[in-house]
């Protein structure tokens, strides 16, 4: 089984390479690899393919996070919950409705040095999909300053004497990581549900994720689901050398800043 897994896992990762676009265009499989990757990292069973009713459910909950009008105009509404009727499952909180694109005078407020990068980011094919995925959500700068805004408190979290190095590797990282974890951070929803009793275990298995357990408490299981689903999404959207780097940078950071980044992950919940 466990052959079966990582031979599954390669093919995905070498669309992920050869076509991008395809693969972020289909939820089903970027869904899929998400559970392989767990069964993977957990030993558990491959997950079982899901149906037309749950690849249909998938696409309308697409539609649901990123184009309301859509969801409701085209009576989507109607179908999900027949969907989830049929089912037998709780319904998908909807996301918040994306903010209006950013006025004259909102943009002005953007420091001069991001909206000088926003420029950029068009004209590279690791950030295409992330700016059009902004523009459609709110607005590129919108988006862009609320993840700047992200990082920056985050860097306030951790020890002073550590924050220029930590904001050195970052910098060093493949253009492709940084947009991944830059898009995560303008993020706003995270499929609702809870962690097992392992997947919690799991997390808890090192000193930093011990404390964080015990620090969230009854929390726990749903922050770690939380923080579980926010990393495969970044996972998701990274080339296999991008992914030995994520790796690599997240086996190198300090104890008190993997913890740091554990809560910022966490915030969404």
């Amino acid at each position: 089984m466990s052959e079966a897994i990582d031979k599954e896992i390669a093919e995905i990762e070498n669309r992920m390479s050869t076509d991008r676009d395809g693969y972020f265009r289909d939820n089903a499989i970027q869904e899929r690899y998400q559970g392989l990757i767990e069964a993977r990292d957990t030993g558990g069973p491959a997950p079982a393919p899901r149906s037309a009713g749950e690849a249909r459910k998938a696409e309308i909950e697409k539609v649901m996070r990123e184009d309301r009008n859509k969801y409701f105009g085209d009576k989507l509404d109607v179908e999900y919950q027949q969907l989830v009727a049929g089912a037998g499952v709780a319904p998908v909180k909807a996301a918040p409705k994306a903010p209006a694109p950013a006025s004259p005078e909102a943009a002005a407020a953007i420091p001069a040095h991001l909206q000088a990068e926003v420029e950029t980011w068009a004209q590279t094919d690791a950030a295409r999909e992330l700016v059009a995925d902004w523009q459609a959500k709110g607005g590129v700068l919108e988006n862009a300053r609320f993840a700047d805004e992200q990082a920056r408190a985050f860097l306030e979290t951790i020890p002073a004497e550590t924050k220029s190095d930590f904001a050195t590797q970052f910098d060093i990282l493949p253009f492709g990581l940084q947009m991944a974890m830059r898009g995560e951070l303008a993020s706003h929803y995270v499929r609702p549900g809870f962690a097992s009793p392992e997947q919690v275990s799991q997390f808890a298995g090192t000193v930093e994720g011990k404390s964080l357990v015990k620090e969230w408490g009854t929390a726990a299981p749903r922050l770690v689901h939380v923080v579980r689903e926010r990393a495969a999404r970044i996972v998701g959207r990274l080339s296999p050398k991008e992914r030995e780097a994520f790796d690599f940078f997240i086996n190198s950071v300090t104890g008190e800043e993997f913890s740091a980044m554990m809560r910022l992950l966490a915030k969404a919940a």
